[in-house]
Order: C-alpha cells, then structure tokens, then sequence
C-alpha cells in the first residue's frame, strides 16, 4: 500500500510544464480554427503569476531554425458573454505584450 501511495506522490509531482497551454495555428473563414505543430518553435520557459484581480503568464519561445517565422499563436481565455461586445476592445483588454530578441514588437488580433 506505501509503495502505491508513493507511486501516486510521486506521479503528482511531475511537472506540469509537459502541458503548455498555448499553441500555433489557424483561424478559418468560417470561424473555425485549425491547430498547427510549428516544429521550428520551442517554448522554453512558461512562468504563471496568480495575483488578486490579475493573471500574469510569460512565455520564453525560441525559433530553433535560422529564418524567420510568422505565426498565429493561440491562448487559452475565460469565456466571454456576448452582452458586452458593444463595449469594443475596452471590453476585453488583457493587456498582451510582445517581445523579439528584447524588443517590444506590434501583434495583431483577429
């Protein structure tokens, strides 16, 4: 019974880095959106802050090539009631910053 009890202690305490909560891929005309591997992009860090009335998550991602690459990338968001679509962007500004090679860069949303 120990030697389960320490299986399952252990098992719990791998980390949950293996599980990123973001990933590349593509939106669709019709609103649908098609997940990609980006085999060139490496997520090397992933720190999440949790903090009374802020969520705080920074991403460390290398381009494992030697070019360039432009791609969408998709995260993980609360649900979002419709009532307050006529708010515009004020309505759900998470305050997204971008970051290449130490530089603040310009993102786009869809």
């Amino acid at each position: 019974m120990l030697k389960k009890f320490l299986c399952a202690c252990c098992l719990i305490s791998l980390p949950l880095s293996l599980f990123s909560n973001d990933t590349a891929g593509t939106i669709l005309p019709t609103g649908g959106v098609v997940f990609e591997k980006q085999d060139g992009i490496k997520m090397k860090t992933e720190a999440l802050y949790i903090r009374p009335g802020q969520i705080e998550v920074n991403y460390l991602f290398k381009n494992t090539t030697d070019k360039d690459i432009t791609t969408q990338i998709f995260f993980p968001l609360p649900d979002m009631p419709a009532v307050e679509e006529y708010l515009g962007d004020e309505a759900h500004d998470y305050h997204f910053k971008l970051w290449v090679n130490g530089k603040p860069k310009t993102y786009q949303t869809p």
